[in-house]
């Protein structure tokens, strides 16, 4: 997602070893925008959010539930979020990672850590606002109306049922990453997706 200030936003600011900047030229091809034409400033994580002075014409790379963050730095300038999914683009952001060994040795313990991990987001995303309030709880440095903006965004973003991958998805997905990096191997969906986890 991008978090553009101006409508004639022609610079981007992004963390040093972030991924957006590779995607970005399948986001502008779906776009149908000249990507070369952007200029990418590289800006460290806690910065990221209100980069560029006010009236600048900068965008920032983030996650589609840091717009809310976005928002707020940026206020009372708008912000209009730019989401890969709008141009077709419709990629999966987040998942649970486990090695290979331990998912053969111990699935038992896997199994139990995803439910729990779902548990947990199904109700954070049934009841946003007690959730910002944990997490500002337990963070201080996070703003709780933030949070909890940021979890309603989040609960509009996950597959049904939740926790479950499509494997179209997943191959669509790692097609477009693919075509962003120079990899010596091709990834297949069975290279990174170990279905049977999510409980029923």
């Amino acid at each position: 997602m991008l978090s553009r200030r101006t409508s004639k936003a022609k610079k981007i600011a992004d963390t040093a070893f972030s991924a957006v900047p590779k995607l970005f030229d399948a986001y502008a091809k779906a776009a149908k925008i000249d990507g070369g034409k952007v200029t990418w400033l590289v800006a460290s994580a806690d910065t990221l959010p209100g980069c560029g002075p006010r009236g600048a014409r900068t965008a920032s790379g983030s996650s589609s539930s840091a717009s809310r963050s976005s928002a707020k730095a940026a206020a009372p300038k708008a912000v209009l979020a730019l989401s890969y999914a709008d141009v077709g683009l419709d990629l999966y952001g987040n998942g649970i990672i486990a090695s290979d060994d331990l998912i053969k040795s111990n699935p038992d313990l896997v199994r139990r850590f995803v439910a729990a991990t779902l548990e947990g987001l199904k109700d954070a995303i049934a009841n946003p606002e007690a959730a910002g309030a944990i997490m500002n709880k337990h963070h201080r440095e996070v703003d709780a109306d933030i949070a909890t903006g940021e979890t309603r965004i989040v609960g509009t973003l996950t597959g049904k049922p939740l926790g479950v991958l499509d494997a179209a998805r997943v191959k669509k997905s790692l097609d477009i990453v693919g075509g962003a990096y120079s990899l010596k191997h091709p990834v297949g969906p069975d290279d990174i997706y170990a279905p049977g986890f999510v409980p029923n």
